[in-house]
């Protein structure tokens, strides 16, 4: 995945690093009377998978909870439910995530009342697929109940709470559940399972994205606490607005999910133009325009690399503005700032974002998972540009991927295979492209082109085994396609090499 689209024959790894890549003859010669020799047998080697946009401990502590993504009607779901609840420990909350009330026979959200017959005795807390909504029961609404007036708690006609809580006040709930509710043990156990699942899929490293007003700060705690014994690299952000604590902790980077605005399908989303199938709401921006200049600023002045969460054209554009602001007064080569998602833009921001040397960090599987919702919430014409993935490229801009775990499961190959097989013909990839955006692309995202992201002398030897080539197959079979072997640092970490 080097500049020269080099295939090889074999490498020698020396302790940590890649010591020699090319044919069997020139890597042999590396080779000492203590050198471990295995031969694949054909199998394909890649360097190791980076997932540049993760919500890592959220993804650890998901993978212990209620997986309602498959459910198709809300019996199903209440079913699911009641199921669920009966294996949990007296007391215990009742977690649940990825419903998606668009895959629903009823294509509406859980209301209150039936969330109580299914889980009487429980608090219950559900997650929409995009996390930006969710679905609370009476016990869990008594516990994480917002102040009157908190924008996004939602009514009925008789003024009485319906069960679905959007914006500020899922917000609120989330991290208030995420404070009190979890312990550090767990959020340990947490992250080391979300390891073991990144090296499963052959990701060597992710960015996780930690703390905020959608999580909790005892996340971003626990994993710097944590940060060098968990079983994968990890490049941590802080999704705060505050630089001096960026600083002082030593990151070179802030930010990520510090969320612009919602999402397409909560219909959060910030737009230029009202959703298609709610013609007197466009959303809004969740911050005022000097807030988002002003720590901008601040942070690029710092010298810290940004990264904040804008998915509507509308929020695009005011995160666009505080870049444009921010270079202009204080101008700084190879700043590297991030936009996160970066779903609808238009034509003139993707050009503007390109003339700003802006990192766009998108996920490929979010069309995949979305193609048949985002034409309902944005009608026909503007579908056509969400998650525009080849004119991302077209304009020259620094494009890496990730899954956004666990809204999208890690899972690089099904993020190959997404950007395969856009929704829109027009916005496909090739396989190569695709597997540079989670590798090479990532790398440079996250300023460790040196050091990764290739198989190159003197990189760390971060690879992968695939059981088929991705380069060969079909364009069905890329999806299918496992992990034989991940390697970190040269040594075998999951799987086993033949």
């Amino acid at each position: 995945m080097d500049s020269r689209n080099v295939r090889a024959e074999a490498v020698a790894v020396s302790g940590d690093r890649i010591l020699s890549v090319g044919d069997n003859e020139t890597v042999l010669e590396c080779a000492g009377r203590a050198t471990r020799i295995t031969d694949l047998g054909g199998l394909r080697v890649f360097p190791g998978f980076i997932d540049a946009h993760t919500h890592f401990m959220q993804t650890g502590l998901d993978a212990t909870a209620l997986y309602l993504n498959h459910a198709r009607s809300l019996d199903e779901l209440y079913r699911m439910v009641e199921e669920y609840a009966a294996r949990q420990p007296e007391g215990a909350w009742v977690r649940g995530y990825g419903y998606d009330e668009t895959k629903l026979e009823e294509r509406r959200s859980p209301s209150r009342e039936e969330l109580d017959r299914a889980c009487p005795e429980r608090p219950l807390f559900l997650s929409r697929v995009d996390a930006h909504s969710c679905a609370v029961n009476s016990k869990a609404w008594e516990v994480l109940r917002p102040k009157v007036g908190l924008e996004g708690v939602q009514y009925d006609s008789q003024g009485a709470f319906v069960g679905v809580l959007t914006k500020a006040a899922n917000a609120h709930a989330r991290n208030l559940l995420l404070e009190t509710c979890i312990g550090k043990t767990t959020r340990v156990e947490a992250l080391e399972q979300a390891g073991r699942i990144a090296l499963a899929k052959g990701v060597t490293t992710v960015h996780a994205l930690e703390g905020g007003t959608l999580f909790s700060e005892k996340d971003f705690e626990v994993l710097m606490e944590t940060l060098f014994r968990l079983p994968v690299r990890v490049i941590p952000f802080h999704q705060v607005m505050d630089v001096a604590s960026a600083c002082s902790s030593g990151l070179k980077q802030i930010g990520g999910c510090i969320t612009l605005d919602g999402s397409i399908g909560s219909r959060t989303a910030a737009l230029l133009n009202p959703y298609e199938d709610a013609p007197d709401w466009r959303g809004h921006p969740y911050y005022e325009d000097h807030v988002v200049e002003e720590f901008v600023l601040t942070a690029h002045k710092a010298g810290l690399q940004v990264a904040m969460h804008a998915i509507g054209d509308a929020a695009i554009e005011q995160l666009l503005r505080a870049y444009e602001k921010a270079l202009t007064v204080y101008p700084r080569a190879d700043h590297r700032h991030r936009m996160e998602h970066f779903s609808l833009p238009t034509a003139d921001q993707i050009q503007r974002a390109a003339r700003l040397g802006i990192a766009i960090s998108v996920q490929p599987s979010f069309d995949y998972f979305t193609k048949n919702m985002i034409p309902v919430r944005l009608g026909e014409r503007r579908a056509r540009r969400a998650h525009p993935l080849r004119s991302l490229l077209e304009a020259g801009l620094l494009v890496a991927a990730g899954s956004d775990s666990s809204i999208t499961p890690i899972d690089p190959m099904l993020g190959v295979f997404s950007a395969v097989t856009h929704s829109q013909p027009e916005q496909r990839l090739s396989v190569y492209e695709a597997v540079k955006l989670f590798t090479i692309n990532a790398a440079y995202i996250g300023f460790e082109e040196k050091e990764k992201g290739s198989i190159t002398s003197g990189k760390l030897a971060d690879m992968v085994v695939l059981d088929r080539d991705p380069l060969t197959e079909t364009t069905e079979a890329i999806s299918e396609i496992s992990v034989r072997a991940t390697i970190l640092g040269g040594e075998v970490v999951f799987g086993e090499l033949i």
